[in-house]
């Protein structure tokens, strides 16, 4: 059995130059798109002080994807990726900039807020698919499990700091400063997609059919692959009931826990760090094998995290089921993604992972909207409960179709 201390194939994946100058940009990135998330929650909370407008604000930024996300899939599937990353990355520099200037100026509102996140939405929506489909094509095949691993791991990392400077741009300035910064971090990604190269090791797509076929393809190829459709649906019930939560923190650290943006970032540290630690496990385990398993428990897992972390009343409790909840995300979805990507067809990959962006960012959307709402007449607590039970139904129904998805992904792994 490995050592918990061998990171071997974290450190032979990170040998790979192109993965490596991606995941460098994609950090510093995603550490200045957290560090915005929070300052436009926390925006949204202190100009309305509505469960509600929270939902919506997070519907405005997540749903687009349920729209678009297939489209760019499609896209990822014929045309260049890194050419098309380069130019959503180059929009969502651009709602930043807005959002600064909007705000030093004293001109933001809710609907101007609502507005240029409807915008960050959508260009999000085009790279979401991109972004997973281009992660095989920076490595060596060998890699591919510890590649999307350690990238999950960049993502919660980012997680985990970006927060943090959010957090304290608040406490020092206000939300503008938090977005001259997520600005500014899009150049080190602007670079870092300028110096790679593609490494191409899986065919290219060679049909040429309309928009409509190709989508139509892609939902017929997912739904007769007895690992890669239940995987799916698996992701799907912990997107609608667990992940919400995060969304919702703004709320929960005022009305609850009465700890304002400094306890909003260190929830949403929390859970960032938990996350991260989850991904750095996965990333050191460097395997398919018996991960649709470990995949499958950890929706039981997240959904009693947030049981727990509704049910105290003790903010240095509330940490630690935050963190526990946050691994046990990372690995439902980190799981999901490793096997899905090891399991598909090179030529519909775009399409199947835009699936997967799908669910992983339009079930929040979803979820946040109807928690949001409720809360409204029940309470957050409450809301963010129904979310732990629906998580526990969802698993039971997934639990006993476990062995056959591990069949049909991890028959024959590579």
């Amino acid at each position: 059995m490995a050592s918990i201390f061998d990171f071997s194939s974290i450190k032979s994946v990170l040998r790979q130059r192109n993965f490596r100058i991606y995941e460098f940009g994609n950090v510093i990135s995603l550490v200045g798109m957290w560090a915005q998330r929070i300052a436009v929650g926390w925006l949204a909370w202190t100009m309305t002080h509505s469960g509600t407008w929270l939902g919506v604000i997070a519907f405005a930024d997540l749903f687009p994807t349920i729209i678009l996300t297939p489209l760019a899939g499609i896209l990822a599937d014929r045309f260049d990726r890194l050419r098309m990353l380069v130019i959503f990355q180059g929009l969502a520099m651009v709602q930043a900039v807005a959002l600064c200037a909007l705000t030093v100026l004293d001109l933001i509102d809710i609907w101007s807020l609502l507005g240029w996140t409807i915008f960050l939405g959508t260009s999000t929506a085009f790279s979401a698919g991109i972004r997973l489909a281009v992660i095989p094509n920076l490595v060596e095949r060998k890699h591919l499990t510890s590649a999307i691993a350690v990238n999950s791991a960049a993502f919660n990392i980012a997680r985990f700091a970006g927060p943090a400077v959010g957090g304290v741009t608040l406490s020092l300035w206000d939300a503008s400063a938090a977005f001259a910064f997520n600005a500014v971090s899009f150049l080190f990604f602007l670079a870092a997609l300028l110096q790679i190269r593609l490494v191409e090791w899986e065919p290219k797509r060679q049909s040429r059919g309309s928009l409509f076929s190709d989508a139509a393809e892609a939902l017929r190829y997912v739904r007769s692959h007895r690992g890669i459709g239940p995987m799916l649906l698996l992701i799907t019930a912990l997107a609608f009931s667990v992940k919400p939560f995060l969304e919702l923190l703004p709320g929960i650290s005022d009305a609850v826990f009465n700890r304002g943006p400094q306890g909003l970032a260190q929830l949403a540290a929390a859970a960032g760090f938990g996350a991260v630690s989850a991904a750095l496990w996965l990333a050191k385990r460097g395997t398919i094998v018996g991960l649709t398993h470990v995949t499958v428990a950890s929706i039981f897992v997240s959904g009693a995290a947030l049981l727990a972390f509704v049910a105290t009343d003790m903010f240095w409790l509330a940490l630690p089921f935050a963190s526990i909840a946050g691994a046990a995300m990372s690995v439902c979805g980190n799981g999901t993604q490793t096997v899905m990507q090891s399991a598909v067809d090179g030529a519909m990959r775009g399409r199947v992972m835009s699936l997967y962006a799908v669910t992983f960012r339009g079930g929040p959307a979803l979820g946040a909207v109807f928690m949001g709402y409720l809360s409204d007449y029940i309470g957050l607590r409450l809301s963010l409960a129904t979310g732990g039970v629906f998580c526990f139904v969802a698993g039971v129904w997934i639990a006993s179709q476990t062995a056959a998805i591990a069949t049909a992904i991890e028959g024959n792994p590579e």
